[in-house]
């Protein structure tokens, strides 16, 4: 994001947003253009320039990075969490999913990988019968069967 500064008898000037040493660099050197070339008076520049050093100070203890996702957990419910436990499950209804041999996971998968077969092995069977087979529509492909 640039920020747009009016000036009175130049018209509008943008100048980078501070977030980093490359940002600070071209606003530095946008800020010397303007002054030689007149675009700005010395009293904006100087108000400029010191807001480019004061960002430039704070860098250091500057992260645009989001902050880590809190996460509430019931401090009840932390003593019956068997260890190997993660802290909240992916299956609904369910209050923590065990990070190893995890049955329920196991058994959605597989069932996901079955029925990518199956859809698979009809969409093979299908071609073989007929090469157009997978130009024509899905409602078209079931009566088939």
């Amino acid at each position: 994001m640039d920020v747009d500064l009016n000036v009175q008898e130049h018209g509008t000037i943008t100048l980078p947003t501070l977030e980093d040493t490359n940002s600070i660099q071209v606003g530095l050197a946008e800020v010397m253009r303007l002054l030689a070339t007149q675009q700005i008076d010395h009293r904006t520049a100087a108000l400029l320039l010191y807001a480019m050093q004061t960002a430039s100070a704070n860098l250091k203890h500057t992260s645009f990075e989001p902050e880590p996702t809190q996460v509430v957990i019931d401090r009840e419910c932390v003593g019956r969490r068997p260890i190997g436990a993660t802290a909240w499950s992916t299956v609904e209804g369910r209050e923590y999913d065990e990070v190893e041999n995890d049955d329920v996971q196991k058994d959605e998968s597989e069932k996901e990988v079955g029925e990518c077969e199956a859809e698979l092995r009809q969409l093979v069977e299908g071609v073989a019968r007929d090469p157009g087979f997978l130009g024509r529509r899905i409602s078209e492909r079931g009566s088939e069967r």
